[in-house]
Order: structure tokens, then sequence, then C-alpha cells
């Protein structure tokens, strides 16, 4: 009998492969690839259940069997990625090599996959959904996992070289404790009002752990990004327990729409941007805790806890107590003494950190300041509306046609799932908290950029809005007249979780690739150094939505990344300030950087416009070529004239294809 099955599922295979590619060479004339390729796919996975159910094990189906059997071939796809991976990473194997041993392997699991779950499993619906869901979270928490870890051989992006510096100093001179205590009574960036100490004092922490190895500090936000997965599926099931639902598929969806989202990626390839990260975190497990189990007492202290030092991470925690106060009114079930409490007391946490900010800061909540008249309210929430469509596309990076069909697949997810809800009222709430602070982002940033930065700021609202639609996929116990658009949802979701997959991948090779460019010009810097005359750097400031050196430009050339400090012999500087650059040499800056010999920044050694100094310029101009893969340089023309000095500079850069932006 098993090896009658095993023969027939080859031939079922063959079929499903034959039928499948066939479909993908009709969509792909009028389709983009990548669209017909999630077209045959899903419809591979639809001809793979009619053939193994009725043709190779002559098994029943049922709906909750339909529903779950995608996992199966999640896992399998998973699993044929990590080994072709494995072949071609570790043991050099050319990548069609490693595909057949891949398929190799992965067909006898595929079999005993396929056979388990449409012959072993109980005949009860709610068992399918159980073991779905958990293998629909393994999975989710597996993809992150491999999808982002290519960053333990990253390196450090724009603040992150400010970051590393200033801990190497303060260390350096014995100052660690005064000033981690003093960002708790001033701005940790100059023109603006960021209270953070927190996210500064994990960040000092990453160098004192692990110095200038950059997998431990990027193994921070990895592990906290599949935490928050973990912990996304952890509320759902709290609150679908709470509200006498059960979770099933829906925590899982919601875990994996949330982990496997293009949209937040920067919040954890960028180890400055953890802060939002952080505070979802804090904020997840405190409001796991507040809800607690049905029958239990919750522990509910532990939400104005939490709150502190998610306060201490970011501003926006501010509106957890709101957020958790939605819950509150919209379960009868949360309505209990001790959960209020805890609220009252968030409440009075939020209002002392408000009140301490306008006492530094001389305003409670905004965050970006300026020397213009401050925009109001409408004006900054049309110009932040305004600027979602731009950055959008630049975040898509070219694939537009995939972008729409990734926010289509979860506007049908999320429609469908309203009309699915057993409890709309408690979706509502929950999605009411993500888009309040999205509202309350929008307001403070008054836009986002055209490039598609930023995708770190959309990590708590994402949190908020995935608890939404899971909970509106949750089950009542009892049969119900609304399993069709429930399927739908579900159905949706996790096609557009592997849209966003999609989406996510070129993201992550851009941001890989701007940081090896990054490791391996600083890697070049004592040659370079060491060569005839000083050399102006010029390095890009992003690269598509991937902050490149930016606000590290100083660091770079300064210790601990280099064994001694380099400024005085390599000026990194970025494309928009190469102008600004020639006054400042006119006013003998090469001067006073080779009469400092700077180990680390001082900025009362270096003072811009003072002329001491004899004007000079440097002699080599340099910057980083995609065609050569290396630091490429030419010789600096006539500084007499600032303008075209500057035009003929960026003329050489572009005939040499240098990563300029």
């Amino acid at each position: 009998m098993l090896r009658d099955q095993a023969l027939r599922f080859l031939l079922a295979g063959g079929v499903n492969t034959a039928l499948t590619y066939a479909l993908f060479w009709v969509l792909v004339g009028w389709l983009h690839h990548q669209l017909a390729l999630a077209v045959a796919f899903a419809v591979g996975i639809g001809i793979a259940y009619v053939l193994n159910t009725r043709f190779v094990f002559a098994a029943r189906g049922n709906t909750g069997a339909a529903l779950g059997y995608p996992l199966v071939y999640l896992v399998t796809y998973a699993l044929n990625a990590l080994l072709v991976e494995f072949g071609v990473r570790l043991l050099g194997w050319p990548p069609r090599l490693a595909m057949l041993a891949a398929i190799a392997v992965v067909v006898p699991v595929s079999f005993a996959l396929n056979r388990w779950w449409l012959l072993q499993r109980k005949p009860s619906g709610g068992v399918d959904e159980v073991l779905a869901g958990r293998l629909l979270l393994a999975f989710t928490l597996a993809a992150a996992g491999l999808l982002y870890a290519p960053g333990y051989v990253g390196y450090w992006l724009s603040d992150d070289f400010s970051n590393l510096h200033r801990a190497y100093v303060w260390a350096l001179k014995g100052e660690l404790l005064q000033q981690l205590s003093g960002l708790f009574v001033r701005s940790v960036s100059e023109g603006s009002a960021f209270f953070r100490p927190a996210i500064i004092g994990s960040l000092t922490f990453d160098y004192l752990h692990s110095g200038t190895r950059y997998a431990g500090w990027f193994f921070y936000n990895h592990a906290l990004h599949l935490a928050n997965i973990a912990l996304v599926a952890a509320v759902v099931g709290r609150l679908a327990a709470q509200a006498g639902l059960q979770a099933g598929l829906g925590a899982s969806v919601a875990a994996l729409l949330f982990g496997l989202s293009p949209l937040l990626a920067e919040g954890v390839w960028w180890v400055s941007a953890r802060s939002d990260a952080s505070v979802a975190f804090c904020s997840l497990l405190g409001l796991w805790l507040w809800i607690g189990r049905p029958g239990a007492s919750p522990q509910a202290l532990a939400l104005p806890l939490m709150l502190v030092p998610a306060l201490l991470f970011k501003e926006s925690a501010a509106l957890l107590p709101l957020q958790a106060g939605l819950l509150w009114l919209a379960m009868p079930e949360l309505r209990e003494r001790r959960r209020a409490i805890a609220l009252l007391i968030a409440v009075g946490v939020v209002l002392v950190f408000l009140a301490w900010r306008a006492h530094l800061f001389g305003d409670a909540w905004q965050v970006y300041g300026g020397d213009g008249p401050a925009a109001g309210p409408f004006e900054r929430l049309g110009a932040a509306l305004a600027s979602v469509r731009p950055w959008s596309l630049g975040l898509a990076g070219g694939q537009s046609v995939l972008l729409v069909v990734y926010l289509g697949l979860l506007v049908l997810a999320a429609v469908s799932a309203l009309v699915s809800a057993p409890r709309p009222l408690v979706v509502l709430a929950a999605a009411a908290g993500g888009g309040g602070a999205l509202l309350a982002t929008f307001l403070n940033l008054g836009g986002l950029l055209a490039n598609g930065e930023g995708g770190r700021l959309l990590y708590g609202p994402l949190v908020f809005l995935a608890v939404a639609l899971g909970v509106a996929c949750a089950r009542a116990s009892q049969a119900s007249t609304r399993a069709a658009p429930r399927a739908a949802a579900l159905s949706a979701a996790v096609l557009a979780s592997a849209s966003g997959i999609l989406l996510l991948w070129p993201l992550l090779q851009t941001a890989w690739c701007t940081q090896s460019v990054l490791r391996q010009t600083a890697a070049a810097m004592p040659a370079l150094a060491a060569e005839e005359g000083a050399m102006l750097l010029l390095m890009p400031d992003h690269v598509g939505p991937v902050v490149a050196l930016r606000n590290g430009q100083g660091p770079l050339v300064l210790r601990p990344l280099q064994a001694e400090g380099l400024l005085h012999r390599i000026l990194p500087t970025l494309p928009q300030e190469l102008a600004g650059r020639h006054a400042m040499y006119a006013q003998g800056l090469l001067g006073q950087l080779e009469a400092a010999r700077l180990q680390y920044w001082d900025a009362s050694v270096v003072q811009f416009e003072s002329a001491t100094h004899a004007p000079r310029w440097p002699e080599r101009i340099g910057c980083w070529s995609r065609t050569a893969g290396t630091v490429v340089e030419f010789t600096a023309p006539s500084p007499e004239d600032a303008d075209v000095w500057t035009e003929r500079i960026f003329a050489a850069a572009r005939a040499n294809d240098c990563l300029l932006d």
C-alpha cells in the first residue's frame, strides 16, 4: 500500500508540475512574472490537494484540512530553500546541483507530510486548526530567522557608527554611568527632543559585550523581532480565549503577516532603529500579562510596569494605556477591578512622563524640532498622507505591481475578516489602537521620505493591526454561517504574506549589500590613508530605502573601527554636503585636522568657521565604484571655482559608476 501511494504521489506531482508550469507560461504573457508565479503556486496547491486527497491517499477532504493544507507546502518550501542555501553557501555547490540534492530530500518529506496531514489527523476541525496554527507559527519564526540571518555578517549603518563611537569614547574616558544617567535630563540628539535613554543604554551595552563585533549588536534586533512575532500570536490567543473564541489559525496568520511584512523590515536590519521593536516588545508583554487567562487572576500591574521601559525607549509608548483601554471598553470580560486599576496607574505614568518632557523641552509630545514656524495638525496630516504614495514606491524599488498586489490582498483580508468576525467591536478596538498610533506618527513626523526610508515607524502600528486581524479570524465554538468570508480572509492573508516576502527579499538584499560596501570601505581605509595626499571620500547618504553613511562620517575613520584615527588623511563626505566642504577647506579645515590628528571626535578641537590654517583642498577624490567593487580614486579638480569643483567631482564619480545614492 505504501509503495503504491508513493508511486501515485510521484505521478500526481508530475501532473501538478506540468499543469502549474503551463499556467505560469500563459499568465506571464500578460501579468508581472511575480504575480503570475503567485497565482500558479496557489493553483498548484489546490490541484495538489485534490489529487493527493482523491487519487494518492483516497482520503476524505473537509474544510479544516483544506484551510491548513497550504501549510504543508510552506514547510516543504522552507526546507527546500534552507537546503539549497546550505549547499551553495557552506558546501560551495552550484545552485542547480544544490537544487537536485534538495529535491532528493524534500520529495520524501513532502510525501510523509501529505500522508500524515490527510490520513492521520483527528476528525474534529478544532484539532486541525490547532495543528495548522502551530505549523504556521513555526514556519513564520523559521522564515523570519532565515530571511534576516545574513544580518549577522552585516555592518553598521548611519547612526550606528555614532552610537558605537559614543560608547567607545565614554568607556575610554570612564564616563559611562555619568553620561547614561545624564540622558534622563537631556535629548539624545541635538536640535530635537528625543528623550530615549533606554535605546542609548542598550546600544552602549552592545559595545560593552561585543565591541566591534557587529553580530553581537544585530542579535538584539533579530531576537527581539522573533520574540515579537511569538507575542503577537500569544496576545491574539489570550484575547480570543477571553472572548470565548478559538484563535486557531487566526493567531498564527496575524504573526505571519506581522513577522514577514516588508513595511517594517527597517526596524530589524538597522541596529539603531530598534526603539520601535523594543516598545512593541514591552507593550505586547505587558498587554499579554494584563489580559491574562480566562478564569485566572491577571497579572494586571505588568502593564504599567512594562510601560516604564517602553517610554524610555520611545515616546510612542505613551499610547499604550489608550490602546489597552479601548480593549477594556470593547470586552466586558476584561472589565475587572485589577485591570482597571492597572490602567489608571498606566495613565498616571504617562502623565508624569509627558510632564517631564514638557519640563525638559517645553513641549510634552512634539519630537522633531525645526527653526521655522510649526505647521498646524491638518497641514502636517495632509503632507504626511501625500507622502505615502512616493514613500511606498520608493520602498517597493520598482516592484510597483507586486506592491499593489500585496496591499490589495491585505485589504481583501481585512474586509473579509471584519465580515466574518464573531466579535467585531473587539476587532475595531484593536484596529483603532493601531490606526491611532499611525495617526500620531504622521502628526508628529509630518511626512515620509520618498526614498522609502522610515518603515521602522510602522512597527508599532502594525502590531495592533495584526492583532485586530488575528482576533477577526478567530473562530466561534459553535458552527458559524460566516465560514466562507473567514476562509477568504485566511487565504488572502497567507497570499499577502507570500507576496510580502517577494517584496521583503530585495529590500534585505539592498540592506546587506549596503552594509557590505561600508564594511569593505572601512577595511580599505588604512591602505588609502598610507598613500600620498589627503583624500575626499564621497560616500552615499542612502541606497534606496536603506540609510548608509549619513551620521557616521567621522566615526568611520576614527577609533574603534580603525586602529588609529585617519580623519586627517581620509575625509568621508556625503554627496549633498560636497559643495559646503569647499568653503570649509578654504577656511583651513585640512590644516586643523592634521594638527589635531583626532583619535576620536572632539568638536572643541575642530572649529569649522575659524581661519587659523591656510586654505588647502584634498589632492585625491575617492568613491565606491559599483563596477569595480572597491574604492576608486581620481585626481581632484582645480578648486578655484566652488561650483565647477563640485560639478567636476560629481561628473568623475558618475563616470566611475560610483555609489552616490
